[in-house]
């Protein structure tokens, strides 16, 4: 040990033993400036001891020292507790001091942190809590492998806390307790000692849940992403695939608009075609009206000369009369061929304007132009066909004319008609020009449409072009989110291999706690043999002793009863076996014992008697020194309880811990530790503002482990009298906490402590919560027998 610093060094009532010790260097702490005075009158002579006059808090405005008629008291803070405890407590004096945080006390006159084997004695009434906790805030408190500790179980002053909380800090910083000093109840002791693996153990766990939760929230954070990403491609592709049925429909538009193009265009080339055609027509026509003038022309020279031969010919008219009537008679035959001619141009007029009406309506329905233009063209051949027969008859008719005309003078109305039917063809045909140069105008129109559609095609071709440059970037952004997933997966399973290198470190300090743990039980096993040979030399003495006085009849006052009991109960538990301790009498025990035998309770509860505790367990598990030295000779094994032995469990409550752990060991000694659990249950306020064990936790447990129909034996031992409380508040805890069990409950009577009223009272509480009851007869005891 190289430092050894006690804050609160009092009146150096200790320093000669720090002195003694292999302390380096001794650091005392007092704020009360007489004490400090004399520690330092003390330590003059003593180089390696150093005294700092000052209050250690964290707490700066807590700069008064408040001085009582009990020295040990002496506190920054203002009594609470402490008054209840010492009625007579007052305040002599107030100290203004200096104080100082203990951070700033360590690094002045503390260890060093790689200095080892340092010891912290810590006395300072009150603020033992704000010390500690600065200390293991800063972590300076690991400075110190060993602690000792003074400091009440419940908090007497202004913001303190009570010692069960301070140990409960202490042992989760990493220190275990050694020793416990309970010589002052009001002040007791404890002696710590810090473990390093534990504490390394403590920061790797802590590590270990604060990786854990980083590695919950990264998964958390990716499951998010994920989702995220999940709903954002989701959103991309439901978008993607619209986009692409926009596209399709689109396409699909495009692709009737170009059929409406290329049918358009054929309409057109057909519409060009036939204006070529009818153009054609139109010049053959007016090369036979340019013939046929060329013709008219002609007839008048030719009337002319007719009229000149007529003339001339007067003279032989009655030589001409006979030719003249056969004229005639021709002049009736052309009149009628022409007659008949001109019905048929009338027909072939009517077909054209026909003709004429389809071509318009072959505008309005593109879809017909095909079939129309079939028909047009079938009948435009069947016209040409009927003009070439027309043209022939019409060339054999102005011959015929030619020669009429020489004949007879009536031949001029044949021509006049002619011409007027020619002039009529002249009409329809330039009726014809002008539809067809409408038709060219259409034709631009459709043109026009044509480009638009062109340049409506050219834009879903950019549209086009913009989506797929719109989904090779959603594909980009796709593969980044990619990326950036598997990097994100690459990271937890960095952050999972090492959590997987923290569970191997922890797992290997578990190991050494463990074996640690095991040397420890071992040790305390090989204690617990020697304390029960110990005890079985204390018993066979004890027995040698016992049956020398009954020999010689020194003093005996024993009844005839009281030693028939012994001697059943002597018999009960085989030889040599001992009653644990003077708590419960021979009669008694044989009572309790056969009761137990004959009801086969479920589960036995003892509050405060451990010797009772002690014989249960004894009966419940047998020695096995003893049955291995009797049952060994036959050749027979021990067997260890089951289900089926009786009691399965007994539990034993005792209100102060050392109680417990003497209890504990004595089972362990004797090989019986586990028929027992032993728990330490503090006396509390029960009902009534009765004292009575801490026990309804433990109750509830059991509430749920045992069946309704289970039954109880308790027993309360005479502690609570004995320290002169009464036990009735035993009845009303275990009425509320096993409500539907049976319970038969024994009070053992208490010696010099009268508990006269305590059966009327339970029989009062019984009958008013209509509790079905009865007394039970167990020697110098109260027992009753509580149906559920």
């Amino acid at each position: 040990m190289h430092t050894l610093m006690h804050i609160g060094a009092g009146h150096g009532s200790e320093l000669a033993e720090w002195l003694a010790s292999d302390a380096e260097r001794i650091v005392l702490v007092e704020p009360h400036p007489e004490l400090a005075e004399q520690l330092r009158i003390m330590a003059e002579n003593e180089a390696r001891v150093t005294v700092v006059e000052a209050a250690i808090t964290p707490d700066p405005s807590r700069h008064e020292l408040l001085a009582f008629n009990l020295p040990d008291a002496h506190s920054l803070r203002e009594p609470t507790a402490l008054t209840q405890l010492f009625p007579g407590l007052k305040r002599v004096e107030r100290h203004p001091v200096q104080t100082m945080p203990p951070a700033e006390l360590l690094d002045a006159s503390g260890p060093g942190s790689d200095e080892p084997g340092a010891t912290l004695i810590l006395e300072a009434p009150g603020e033992e809590q704000a010390i500690l906790q600065a200390l293991i805030d800063g972590d300076r408190l690991q400075r110190f492998s060993q602690l000792r500790l003074t400091a009440s179980p419940e908090p007497l002053f202004e913001g303190s806390v009570g010692a069960p909380e301070l140990l409960q800090a202490l042992q989760a910083y990493g220190y275990e307790i050694t020793a416990e000093d309970q010589q002052d109840p009001d002040w007791p002791r404890w002696q710590l000692q810090l473990n390093p693996l534990k504490r390394h153990l403590t920061q790797l766990q802590a590590e270990l849940a604060a990786t854990q939760q980083a590695r919950d929230e990264a998964e958390k954070a990716i499951a998010d992403r994920q989702e995220a990403h999940a709903e954002a491609q989701a959103t991309l592709n439901k978008q993607l695939i619209e986009q692409l049925e926009a596209l399709v429909q689109k396409e699909k538009a495009l692709t009737e608009l170009m059929e409406q193009r290329d049918q358009q265009d054929e309409a057109l080339a057909e519409q060009k075609a036939q204006r070529e055609k009818l153009d054609t027509q139109l010049k053959a026509v007016q090369e036979e009206l340019t013939a046929t003038q060329q013709a008219r022309t002609e007839g008048e020279k030719a009337k002319a000369e007719a009229e000149k031969v007529i003339a001339e010919s007067h003279q032989a008219t009655q030589q001409a009369q006979q030719e003249a009537q056969a004229a005639n008679s021709e002049l009736a035959n052309l009149k009628q061929q022409l007659t008949e001619q001109h019905e048929t141009l009338a027909q072939k007029e009517k077909a054209l304007t026909e003709l004429m009406e389809q071509r318009d309506q072959q505008d309005e329905a593109l879809a017909e132009q095909k079939a129309q233009r079939e028909k047009l063209d079938t009948q435009l051949k069947a016209v040409q066909e009927e003009l070439t027969a027309t043209q022939q008859a019409r060339a054999e008719a102005e011959k015929a004319m030619a020669e009429a005309e020489k004949v007879s003078t009536e031949s001029q109305e044949a021509r006049a008609e002619t011409q007027s039917k020619l002039e009529q063809t002249h009409t329809w045909f330039m009726n014809r020009k002008q539809q067809a140069e409408e038709q060219a105008d259409t034709l631009q129109v459709r043109d026009a449409e044509l480009a638009r559609l062109k340049r409506e095609h050219e834009a879903l071709q950019v549209q086009l072009s913009e989506a797929e440059k719109e989904r090779d970037q959603y594909q980009r952004y796709f593969q980044n989110r990619k990326k950036e997933h598997q990097a994100a997966q690459a990271s937890l399973e960095e952050v999972g291999k090492a959590l997987r290198d923290k569970d191997a470190v922890i797992a290997r300090l578990s190991e050494q706690l463990a074996a640690q743990q095991q040397g420890e039980d071992a040790t305390r096993s090989r204690l617990g043999e020697l304390e029960g040979k110990l005890d079985q030399l204390f018993g066979e003495q004890r027995h040698y002793i016992q049956q020398t006085t009954s020999a010689l009849g020194q003093h005996v006052t024993r009844s005839a009863r009281q030693q028939r009991d012994e001697q059943a109960l002597a018999h009960y538990l085989h030889h040599g076996r001992r009653l644990p301790g003077a708590e419960v009498l021979p009669a008694q025990a044989l009572a309790l014992l056969e009761y137990h035998q004959q009801q086969r309770h479920d589960l036995v509860l003892v509050f405060g008697m451990a010797s009772l505790t002690e014989l249960l367990a004894r009966v419940a598990m047998p020695d096995p020194r003893l049955e291995g030295s009797r049952d060994n000779s036959a050749g027979q094994q021990r067997i260890a309880p089951s289900q089926g032995d009786l009691p399965q469990r007994i539990i034993s409550v005792e209100h102060r811990q050392q109680a417990c752990r003497e209890l504990e060991g004595l089972l362990a000694s004797a090989g019986t530790a586990g028929a027992v659990t032993v728990k330490h249950a503090p006396w509390v306020a029960a009902a009534s503002d009765q004292l009575f064990y801490a026990c309804e936790p433990l109750l509830e447990r059991l509430y749920g482990w045992l069946d309704d129909a289970a039954r109880v034996l308790v027993v309360v031992g005479q502690a609570l009298p004995e320290a002169g409380h009464s036990r009735q508040a035993a009845l009303a805890t275990l009425l509320q906490r096993l409500p539907t069990q049976r319970l038969d409950l024994v009070l053992p009577h208490a010696d010099g402590h009268h508990e006269e009223a305590l059966p009327a009272q339970w029989q009062r509480l019984l009958d008013a919560r209509q509790r079905e009851w009865s007394r039970l007869d167990v020697p110098q005891a109260n027992a009753w027998r509580i149906d559920g």
